[in-house]
């Protein structure tokens, strides 16, 4: 018996970036393809947010992820390092106040 294997497809971009805003119920994730426009926002439970990042990597060889700690911590951070995804964590800032400084 023969077993046909398909080669490996190139990737079809240089680089996607996912903007990432969490929250305790869902994840709010934009996608932003090499240079693109960043896509529309979609709405994910944590495991979908996991499933879609691993199927990111598929189509490219470098993925990006950014979010704010906020009470979250560095969880997202060390999931996505275990991935081998590329992430950066900015700290939270109060911009109402920021303002009035």
């Amino acid at each position: 018996m023969t077993t046909f294997t398909s080669p490996q497809a190139s990737p079809s971009c240089e680089a996607i970036k996912l903007g990432i805003d969490a929250h305790a119920k869902c994840y709010w994730v934009s996608r932003q393809v090499d240079g693109a426009t960043p896509q529309p926002v979609q709405k994910m439970t944590y495991d979908e947010l996991l499933l879609f990042v691993v199927k990111q990597q598929k189509l490219t060889g470098k993925v990006v992820t950014c979010y704010e700690a906020g009470a979250f911590g560095f969880h997202l951070h060390r999931r996505f390092e275990e991935l081998g995804i590329q992430s950066y964590v900015v700290p939270p800032r109060d911009w109402m106040n920021a303002a009035k400084a």
